[in-house]
């Protein structure tokens, strides 16, 4: 099952849709074996857009077999936000990126929404609560401990219009960490 908790951010009132319609972000977070893959993969189908990016892809070696180190899992996530915002600042004006990862907490989409701010474009969050094959073999203790840290997504892009003012137009959009409710 896949839990379409897409969130609209940025399309305040009286300020119309700040972004294009044409540059968007679509985190897909869930637990290992929730279907983020999956879900991607048939996004890049329908669209025709290969843009799927994923910390897991660093650990697929060029003959095709993935090797999972732990102790390089803050490489592989520097380096997923690294090619996609490579990809942002491509001459592209369309574009659909697909980001799956676990994401279990708000400080792990953080820098994806500050991505989306920075080159003003929508982001979407999808949560996949699936139950299929854990394709990366992460021990059931390992989900576990992700199932216990998982966080509501409570982040949001905001529109600052004093920042607007004082800055001529340049970075008047922030990530903001809604209040628990």
């Amino acid at each position: 099952m896949f839990k379409h908790g897409s969130k609209n951010t940025c399309e305040g009132e009286g300020y119309g849709n700040i972004f294009s319609d044409r540059r968007i972000i679509v985190l897909i977070r869930g637990l290992p074996g929730s279907g983020k893959s999956t879900l991607a993969e048939t996004f890049a189908y329908r669209d025709g857009q290969a843009d799927i990016f994923e910390a897991d892809q660093f650990f697929h070696r060029p003959d095709g077999t993935y090797v999972f180190e732990q102790d390089r899992i803050k490489m592989a996530h520097e380096d997923c936000q690294r090619r996609v915002e490579d990809r942002l600042n491509s001459d592209d004006y369309r574009m659909l990126l697909k980001v799956a990862n676990t994401f279990t907490q708000n400080w792990e989409m953080k820098p994806y929404f500050e991505l989306a701010a920075k080159h003003k474009c929508k982001i979407h969050v999808i949560t996949c609560e699936g139950d299929y094959e854990n394709v990366h073999g992460v021990p059931e203790e390992k989900v576990q401990q992700m199932r216990e840290r998982w966080e509501p997504l409570r982040l949001e892009i905001v529109y600052d219009a004093l920042a607007d003012g004082e800055s001529g137009g340049e970075n008047y959009l922030k990530v903001s960490e809604k209040e628990d409710e």
